[in-house]
């Protein structure tokens, strides 16, 4: 039996049950593990230091070892550029990372460098400033940071009502981009280690609380599909990997936003739609087809859930 390690394991139970339920088993790591609910779903978890410690590294190839850890899949974006810097270290160790490459990260990290890459390979995209290009202009733009996730310090901006520069001011190193009203979607995606796009999932966000998805569907979208797979393509991608866009109302026109280099939160949906990610990333089965297809107009409404342990 392989043993995988999820880092960051926060609140992710449906996407650690899908391996355990795959007869992987599974160990975690959080910052704060005895407050993780995922906690009470892994074989055992331990406690990191920030990505950022000195030691986080050394601790983590350390758990590594003594868990015979053969894949690690990391859950926390911040920690993305450091594991693809040190993985030669596990590398070392026979322990694979699902982690893409230095020179993907540096792009689909900064939302500033995800625009300027758009636009040099033509992909349609909404135009985007840094605070110095930025000249107060008619219609309605979204403020949000470079680097950041789960839409936090995300501010939509209708000019006729708000001064935007109040609002830049307001986030760390921001960026400033033309808001597409229309429908959103989140594109699930699986690349594996030749490189080959496996998945595609394209799912309508129907409602999005505290920066992550509680309601939303799978549509086959052929013409996002197609587009999606081509953005891939473009770039080395490993892994798991989350792209966002926009079907604006009147044209009907998809805008990508932005990649994302790992799971993302609704992801047990597409899970649930037939995306077998365990049998994926263990590399059970030779046979998957190119696109592994999956099922149409699936829904899922999030609720909460509890777990009870003495403090």
């Amino acid at each position: 039996m392989k043993t995988v390690l999820f880092t960051a394991i926060g609140r992710r139970v449906q996407l650690i049950k899908h391996f355990t339920n795959a007869g992987v088993r599974v160990v975690g790591t959080d910052l704060n593990p005895d407050y993780a609910p995922a906690s009470d779903f892994v074989s055992c978890v331990y406690q990191l230091p920030r990505f950022d410690d000195p030691d986080y590294i050394d601790r983590l190839l350390e758990i590594c070892r003594a868990e015979r850890v053969s894949i690690v899949i990391p859950l926390f974006e911040p920690e993305l550029m450091l594991l693809a810097k040190q993985n030669h270290k596990f590398e070392a160790e026979g322990i694979d990372i699902l982690v893409s490459g230095l020179e993907t990260l540096r792009v689909c990290l900064d939302k500033y460098h995800m625009y300027q890459f758009f636009i040099n390979h033509q992909i349609s995209t909404p135009e985007t400033y840094l605070p110095e290009q930025f000249a107060e202009k008619s219609d309605n733009w979204v403020v949000k940071p470079r680097r950041g996730m789960a839409s936090k310090d995300v501010h939509f901006i209708d000019l006729e009502k708000n001064n935007a520069s109040e609002w830049i001011q307001r986030v760390s190193s921001p960026i400033v981009q033309r808001f597409i009203s229309g429908k959103e979607y989140t594109i699930d995606a699986y690349v594996d280690k030749q490189g080959k796009v496996r998945s595609v999932v394209p799912r309508v966000r129907l409602e999005v609380r505290a920066g992550e998805v509680s309601k939303t569907v799978t549509r086959k979208n052929d013409a996002i599909i197609r587009a999606s797979n081509d953005v891939l393509r473009q770039l080395p991608f490993y892994g798991p990997v989350t792209l966002q866009g926009i079907i604006e109302d009147h044209t009907n026109r998809f805008y990508f936003t932005e990649i994302n280099p790992r799971f993302g939160g609704g992801v047990p949906l597409t899970i649930q739609a037939g995306i077998p990610y365990a049998e994926l990333i263990l590399q059970k089965t030779s046979s998957f087809p190119e696109l592994l297809p999956f099922q149409e107009d699936l829904v899922m409404l999030r609720y909460e859930e509890a777990v009870f342990r003495k403090e």
